[in-house]
């Protein structure tokens, strides 16, 4: 069948040439149009896709000359042609067009279900097209939870050495102080200069115990695990052992490996005797929490004896992980199978206005394709019958991810509300 070559397909012709062209101009400027470190990480390395020169294209023209004409600026960051962007450097194309469209389907709608940061001094909100893991059993606690800071667990304070004279006590006096000031990082680089130049320093050891807390204060958790695993395979460190593994559980908790985190807050927890043991018990209930083990939470949180101190947080946290266990999830099958009717996906898993916003820009796609074939436009047919499909595809994933998403959401809104009676 010969088709007609149609007004429109030469439009489209004429504007993938108009990106061929401007693609090696746009692709040296405009750094600033990826929003975050992590991004630009992942695109300066890699080998270089071949739909990059046609896709990230199309998006530097939108955004160089299409953008700025818009009056209302888009409420989400990134926004959606950054978000469109990172997409289709991460991932494969068509991965890439139902994510981008599945945004689209989004834009603007349920911004309930979205966490909220200030970006220019502007509201908007938080969507990254690497923020939700299918796997949410390993998802981390929202950023601005009360749980987020250290705070010297077992009552650790910093200690002034009596001698205040030899270049060693200076040396580790200053480092403290840096550490007291929050300079983690440089407090680290001086208890380091003090145990490597004074091997038989008495301040030595706990110089090396503090590098191992600086770590942990500066979220160099890999690095921290590292330098606890050189510390407890020394020999020496025999009382310092049990902080040692506490700061190397602590770790391996923020960095979301939970079973090495249970592991070392374990052998402190078999311990009959110690500071860091019941807060060994809560961390390790708080970590089945995070990955839905509700059933082990509760018993771990049930080992707290009713003369500790954090009795009254644990019997809190008992009630939540049974309050987890009736949390209501929405399935990611039965959203893809309803989402075969476009938006009714969206609605099963809580985005109404997102489910009416794919239902109308998918039926008008499909509408548009069927009546430029009624009318023997080929080109224009195929053009949006194309577009249509990826429209379409994008509202099936989106329903699939809006579910897992929604899941997500009501866990981490159960999990911030868990207090352990200590911050870290």
């Amino acid at each position: 069948m010969r088709f007609r070559i149609s007004y429109w397909l030469l439009r489209a012709v004429t504007f993938i040439l108009l990106i061929v062209v401007y693609l090696p101009v746009a692709e040296g400027n405009d750094t600033q149009r990826v929003s975050t470190k992590e991004s630009n990480s992942e695109l300066e390395t890699g080998p270089y896709p071949f739909h990059r020169f046609v896709t990230l294209g199309a998006i530097r023209i939108y955004q160089r000359f299409i953008s700025p004409a818009r009056v209302i600026p888009c409420p989400m960051h990134p926004s959606c042609s950054n978000y469109a962007y990172e997409a289709f450097n991460r991932y494969n194309p068509l991965k890439a067009f139902m994510m981008t469209a599945d945004r689209l389907h989004r834009c603007g709608h349920d911004l309930d279900n979205y966490e909220k940061v200030e970006v220019s001094e502007f509201t908007r909100f938080f969507d990254p097209p690497y923020a939700l893991s299918l796997n949410t059993t390993s998802s981390s606690l929202p950023a601005d939870s009360s749980l987020q800071v250290f705070k010297e667990p077992g009552g650790l304070a910093l200690e002034t050495p009596a001698d205040t004279f030899s270049e060693d006590s200076r040396l580790f006096q200053f480092a403290q102080a840096l550490e007291s000031e929050g300079d983690y990082m440089r407090a680290l680089i001086e208890y380091r200069r003090l145990v490597f130049y004074f091997p038989d320093s008495p301040y030595r050891k706990q110089a090396m115990k503090s590098i191992l807390r600086c770590y942990y204060k500066a979220e160099q958790y890999l690095s921290a695990t590292h330098w606890g695993q050189e510390l407890l395979s020394r020999g020496d460190m025999v009382e310092e052992e049990s902080e040692i593994k506490f700061f190397m559980g602590l770790s391996f908790f923020r960095l979301n490996n939970h079973q090495l985190a249970r592991k070392y807050f374990n052998e402190i927890i078999t311990t009959e005797k110690d500071s860091f043991k019941e807060k060994s018990i809560l961390l390790e209930g708080l970590s089945y929490a995070k990955e839905e083990k509700w059933e082990e939470a509760e018993k771990s949180f049930a080992l707290i004896k009713p003369d500790s101190t954090f009795f009254n947080n644990a019997n809190q946290s008992i009630e939540l992980s049974k309050q987890g266990k009736k949390l209501r999830k929405k399935s990611p099958t039965v959203a893809g199978f309803l989402s075969i009717i476009p938006g009714l996906g969206y609605l099963y898993s809580g985005y109404e206005q997102t489910a009416l916003a794919s239902f109308i820009v998918n039926g008008l796609f499909i509408w548009g394709t069927i009546e430029a074939f009624d009318h023997h436009n080929e080109g224009l047919g195929i053009m949006l019958g194309v577009l249509s499909f990826g429209w379409y595809s994008g509202n099936i994933y989106g329903s699939v991810v809006s579910a897992e998403r929604s899941n997500q959401k009501s866990k981490n809104e159960l999990l911030i509300m868990f207090e352990l009676g200590f911050e870290f």
